[in-house]
């Protein structure tokens, strides 16, 4: 909001600057009722007389999407920055910059400026990186206003040739830092994720479901995408899901996720002080995952209820179902875990830890 409004008076300011006599509802195209109507993929001139500083174009979008409001080229000073902005309507308006220019004051709040924007203002567009695109997402059937703001010249006599055109948008995403989030140049944001990471082995096949939404939690059609899954997916193990984006997503291309399959845990059977230590034994864990059984155990034990600083001991093997613990303080209380794991192809998968279970050293 403030970076809009900062953006409009400064425009207005440069207007009532370099032109002492704007053509303020004398030049061609000057409101919404005489909008020029311009179709998907169409590329219309204006020339901008010196004291013309407005144009107004309607569109009326042949399908729901996103589409492109672009300046192809445009008018710059000479440090090299726009004087040229686009404003987008999603109805007919009465708004001219210089009346708006008016009405603000720097004493004014963010929400009393929004009170001064009409409301039918969905978009805006600025100069960035050699071009001006308001990005906007249109209903099918809808007719659009939208305005071009030019310093033409910034006075001079001579006339400003400007095109403008309005194209669909397809949606050109790249990862981010979170390699969930995808971001396009429009503003939007593909969030695509699985309802569950990891599951327990039960031997049945799993198959978590795939989401992509909106950055706003809007879920993308499912049209937009094929979901593919790797075999299997009943052993201990890592699978993947390949999503496949197509339509207006296309250039997003391929995306992967993943989810794990994790044994069956066990729990702790019985705690037996000793002197300075105590023995744990835990329930075996013997069944067959699928095509072997486990590789071993792991018990992790702390002074703390938190488990906070535990120490971890492995033992392999799924026979083996004790441990003493030795070496430890002497009259303090332990806590202890345990849980189970299983190697397949050189990766270690665990199950969840045991319920706490506490004992107290001699």
């Amino acid at each position: 909001m403030k970076k809009l409004t900062h953006i409009m008076l400064v425009f207005a300011l440069a207007i009532t600057c370099f032109f002492a006599f704007p053509n303020k509802g004398m030049a061609e195209y000057d409101s919404a009722n005489e909008a020029f109507n311009i179709e998907v993929g169409q590329t219309r001139t204006f020339t901008y007389k010196p004291g013309e500083y407005q144009k107004w174009l309607k569109f009326t979008a042949p399908e729901t999407k996103t589409y492109e409001f672009e300046l192809p080229e445009f008018w710059v000073d000479e440090e090299g920055e726009g004087l040229t902005f686009i404003l987008v309507f999603d109805d007919k308006v009465d708004f001219d910059i210089l009346d708006f220019a008016d009405k603000l004051s720097e004493d004014l709040s963010e929400e009393e400026i929004a009170e001064v924007l009409p409301e039918e203002l969905i978009g805006y567009g600025e100069v960035d990186d050699d071009t001006c695109i308001a990005y906007v997402d249109c209903e099918a059937g809808k007719t659009y206003y939208f305005v071009v703001y030019n310093v033409a010249g910034l006075g001079e006599e001579y006339n400003i040739d400007l095109d403008v055109k309005v194209n669909e948008h397809f949606h050109r995403l790249e990862a981010d830092d979170d390699e969930a989030d995808y971001e396009c140049a429009c503003g939007k944001e593909i969030i695509t994720g699985l309802s569950r990471k990891s599951y327990t082995y039960n031997g049945k096949i799993r198959k978590p479901v795939v989401t992509v939404t909106t950055e706003s939690g809007t879920a993308i059609p499912a049209e937009n995408y094929k979901v593919t899954y790797s075999s299997g997916r009943k052993s201990v193990g890592s699978y993947v899901v390949k999503i496949e984006f197509t339509g207006e997503y296309d250039e997003l291309g391929d995306i992967t996720r993943s989810f794990r399959i994790n044994p069956k845990g066990t729990y702790v059977r019985k705690l037996t002080r000793a002197t300075r230590g105590f023995t744990v034994r835990w329930a075996r864990q013997s069944g067959n995952m699928a095509t072997s059984k486990i590789s071993g155990y792991q018990v992790r034990y702390s002074r703390y209820s938190s488990m906070k600083n535990a120490r971890r001991v492995t033992i392999k093997g799924y026979r083996n179902t004790s441990r003493k613990i030795t070496k430890l303080y002497k009259n303090r209380t332990y806590y202890v875990q345990v849980r189970t794991y299983k190697v397949v192809n050189g990766s270690t998968f665990y199950s969840p830890w045991s319920a706490k279970k506490s004992v107290k050293t001699r």
